[in-house]
């Protein structure tokens, strides 16, 4: 299981013994006297592989199986709220700006008007002008008719 482990670290392009460390222990035996073991201290990715290539059917690592997926879900959870906090603050900013926005245009809007009325010009009564693109399309086409035929001018129908 911890050779599956190492492999999966492996194949994933981390260094096996950045999370897998070799260590040698003193235990105690019943006789009093001290003998070394052989163990490996291992860092939360290398328990999490561990887990995830265990037997299921093992206490120990159905319990790390389940705690590795509680702590996934609960960071999932946690980073899904920070994202909706952004964007309720960042919505609230635009709104802030829009209202901004819309005040001055009315300020603007009114300027503008109360401009046309010193000047005896009442925007009601004025009619309708043509489009923009209109206008411009018109020209255009204009333009092209006197460059093939410079020598006559077009007159106004």
């Amino acid at each position: 299981m911890v050779n599956k482990a190492k492999t999966a670290c492996d194949v994933s392009s981390h260094a096996i013994t950045d999370h897998f460390v070799n260590v040698n222990k003193m235990v105690e035996l019943g006789s009093g006297s001290q003998r070394q073991v052989y163990d490996i201290m291992l860092t939360r990715y290398a328990c999490y592989l561990i887990a995830q290539n265990g037997d299921p059917r093992k206490q120990e690592i159905a319990f790390a199986q389940t705690y590795f997926a509680l702590q996934t879900r609960r960071a999932e959870l946690i980073e899904q709220r920070l994202l909706e906090a952004e964007r309720v603050s960042a919505r609230k900013k635009l709104t802030d700006t829009e209202n901004t926005i819309s005040a001055e245009h009315v300020t603007n809007n009114q300027a503008v008007r109360q401009t046309l009325l010193d000047r005896g010009i009442r925007p009601e009564s004025l009619l309708p002008d043509e489009d923009v693109k209109k206008v411009e399309r018109r020209l255009a086409s204009e333009e092209k008719k006197s460059l093939k035929k410079p020598d006559t001018l077009e007159s106004d129908s």
